[in-house]
């Protein structure tokens, strides 16, 4: 992905007249993408290591929003667009953060493949109630 990037960006920039804002942005997105990338493989690598699991509090939404960014280069060139509907409060969550990531990640691009029609919706919605402690599953 981020190859692609890079040669979009390098592309412009060898045009006659070089768009450096088009450049710039496709340079910045590298980064972004590497930033992701960094913080994927640190999860995976907490994932593999034998120590205890890396529960933290996490912002789902915040979560989603980066999980489809680095996901876009790949959503663009399958010409799928993606909406998402993000509950503006949605309470902080525990959970691991690259577990949670692949989740979404299988997700989407399940979603993808299977329906491929009109655009893909992610949406959530807080809790109608606190959850109380339960033996159930």
């Amino acid at each position: 992905m981020a190859a692609r990037v890079a040669s979009d960006g390098l592309r412009r920039l060898n045009r006659a007249t070089s768009d450096l804002s088009e450049a710039r942005a496709a340079f910045e997105r590298i980064a972004a993408n590497g930033h992701r990338a960094s913080k994927v493989a640190d999860s995976v690598r907490s994932m593999v290591a034998k120590t205890e699991r890396a529960d933290a509090p996490l912002d789902l939404d915040e979560l989603i929003r980066e999980t489809v960014a680095l996901m876009r280069d790949d959503l663009v060139a399958a010409g799928t667009v993606v909406q998402l509907e993000l509950a503006a409060r949605f309470p902080v969550i525990s959970a691991h953060r690259g577990q949670l990531q692949q989740v979404i990640l299988n997700v989407v691009t399940i979603l993808n493949v299977v329906t491929n029609v009109g655009p893909l919706q992610v949406r959530t919605q807080p809790p109608q109630r606190p959850h109380a402690p339960s033996r159930h599953l």
